[in-house]
């Protein structure tokens, strides 16, 4: 069994995303801002002896590089909270998002951002960097000159941060990614529908080019973007399925989906490589 680390780690998918990894022999690395909200969680395991606990900041390119290194695959439930860099305030702020606390940004602009994770705030993957908004990082630049490009001021007044630092850092990381979005932007745009990109355009525009950069960092380096709608706190769906874009069946706006299932979703995409270097969506 490889060794998993996973990114976002204190936020509700990240959590979900820990305790499924250790119950299917997995060997964890948990990195997380403050460590302290995941070995005081009565609900995690956290003196279980498969799970390493890493201290580590994604806007801190060398901390990040190093708790990194070594790394096999990188699983990400990052998100935005209120105090990142590319967090925009009042309705698109933590755990907030148009369609539910289960949306993180992207859409309009081109690219994807990571799914919400409770604790998290807005969503739990993240990513900053180029794209659509012409930022550097993007694809054709270097591993290193990525991981050391934390944080960039676009026209507008726009932020790039968490969650670009976040999938910069993986990518550059060299191990295989397992990424978080939310559906409904970058290339799960068209299938999530126009009112959907409409209302991420509006409520996340500011944290939309730090969503755009990280899927399409991520894809870049070829690895797996999970799309997600809005998150719930439900029981794991036994019937969910992992569909490429064109196989999502057209709808209004996307169903909501239990963070457990996005979390097995992902480890199953971990443990069977079917999906490597394509955007797809998990429904329930």
């Amino acid at each position: 069994m490889p060794t998993i680390t996973i990114l976002g780690a204190t936020g509700g998918t990240g959590r979900e995303l820990i305790r499924q990894a250790l119950s299917r022999g997995h060997r964890v690395r948990a990195v997380a801002r403050t460590p302290s909200r995941l070995t005081s969680d009565p609900y995690l395991p956290a003196d279980h002896p498969d799970l390493t606990v890493i201290t580590a900041d994604v806007l801190d390119p060398a901390a990040l590089k190093q708790a990194l290194g070594g790394a096999e695959i990188i699983v990400s439930a990052l998100g935005i909270t209120s105090g990142d860099p590319s967090a925009a305030p009042g309705p698109s702020g933590p755990g907030m998002g148009v369609a539910g606390p289960g949306f993180t940004g992207g859409g309009v602009l081109g690219a994807s951002g990571p799914g919400i994770n409770g604790g998290e705030a807005a969503v739990a993957a993240g990513s900053d960097g180029a794209g659509s908004a012409g930022a550097t990082g993007g694809p054709g630049v270097s591993g290193s000159e990525a991981a050391g490009m934390a944080r960039l001021s676009l026209a507008g007044g726009a932020t790039l941060g968490v969650l670009a630092a976040g999938a910069r850092g993986a990518a550059a990381s060299g191990a295989r990614v397992v990424w978080l979005s939310a559906l409904g932007v970058g290339p799960s745009a068209t299938a999530a529908g126009f009112l959907t990109r409409a209302l991420l355009g509006v409520f996340m525009r500011k944290e939309l080019p730090d969503r755009v950069a990280a899927t399409e960092t991520v894809l870049a380096a070829g690895g797996t973007v999970v799309h997600a709608g809005p998150l719930s706190d439900g029981p794991l769906s036994a019937s969910r399925r992992i569909l490429t874009l064109p196989e999502l069946p057209r709808s209004l706006f996307p169903a909501r989906v239990s963070r457990a299932t996005v979390a097995a979703a992902m480890l199953d995409e971990v443990e069977s490589g079917r999906f490597i270097g394509r955007p797809v969506v998990v429904v329930s």
